[in-house]
């Protein structure tokens, strides 16, 4: 459920760190009874906060909006819930579905959606559905630094600005590109393979290698990444060194002031 509500409250998959109390507890469940026959546990969610910044989702508070998402995982839509993914899987092993236990039925009486089963046939599905990384089959762009290159295996990583690494796969034309982009920013065109449990760019399937664009400061990337010594950048510029340093001092300060600056500086 807490997992659930992050992401339908815009938090990334795969972040971590304390959830907004505002989000916790409104999944917060608590045990309001235990029927006789299969074990029965029923569950409550809290009443929806009366403040006006409330954080409702289709007009419905966030804990019932969670709860029928949830629900809805576990029958088959894992897309986009990486984490309830997980942790339907997770929850499927600890109770041991298929073995000590024959399934988990879960409810909603005040609804009219149908029960969600986690049964032997879910629990085989969500343990798929939480290892597989799904291909994107339409062209798409990573930036960052390429480095540990193998031309025999015709691989490389790229390095993104996040800090993650992404395996990159190339052909033997490539790989003389690839030999001239080592340890600088490149932009990379490609197929991406993603990672179903973190939404993370895995792998890049090499098509294109372009060079990073720089959008900030309207100077070609060429130029941007080329080091130039301070002679060389005084002499585009069209400044001289400063020779004497009485041409930095300041009119505004006193002579004393200079003198003891210049003793501070040891000059």
């Amino acid at each position: 459920m807490r997992r659930t509500a992050a992401v339908l409250a815009g938090r990334r998959p795969g972040s971590r760190g304390r959830l907004p109390r505002q989000i916790a507890d409104a999944v917060r469940l608590h045990l309001c009874g235990i029927s006789e026959g299969s074990l029965v546990v029923e569950f409550e969610l809290p009443d929806a906060p009366d403040e006006s910044d409330a954080l409702d989702l289709d007009d419905a508070p966030l804990g019932e909006t969670t709860a029928r998402t949830a629900f809805a995982v576990l029958e088959g839509s894992e897309t986009g819930f990486p984490e309830t993914t997980t942790a339907w899987n997770q929850l499927a092993s600890d109770l041991d579905i298929g073995g000590g236990n024959d399934s988990l039925t879960l409810n909603m009486p005040s609804h009219a959606q149908p029960p969600a089963v986690l049964d032997e046939s879910a629990r085989a599905r969500l343990a798929a559905a939480s290892q597989r990384e799904n291909r994107d089959d339409e062209a798409g762009e990573r930036v960052g630094v390429l480095f540990e290159a193998d031309f025999e295996k015709n691989t490389a990583r790229l390095r993104t600005a996040e800090g993650t690494a992404v395996a990159v796969k190339l052909d033997e034309e490539q790989a003389a590109l690839i030999k001239e982009a080592l340890r600088e920013r490149t932009r990379l065109r490609g197929h991406i393979t993603y990672s179903e449990r973190t939404s993370e760019a895995v792998a890049v399937d090499l098509v294109e290698i372009l060079r990073a664009d720089q959008l900030v400061l309207g100077v070609p990337v060429t130029d941007f990444w080329t080091t130039r010594s301070v002679a060389e950048l005084a002499e585009e510029q069209g400044v001289t060194p400063v020779v004497s340093i009485d041409e930095l001092r300041d009119d505004t300060i006193s002579e004393h002031e200079a003198k003891a600056f210049m003793e501070a500086l040891g000059l």
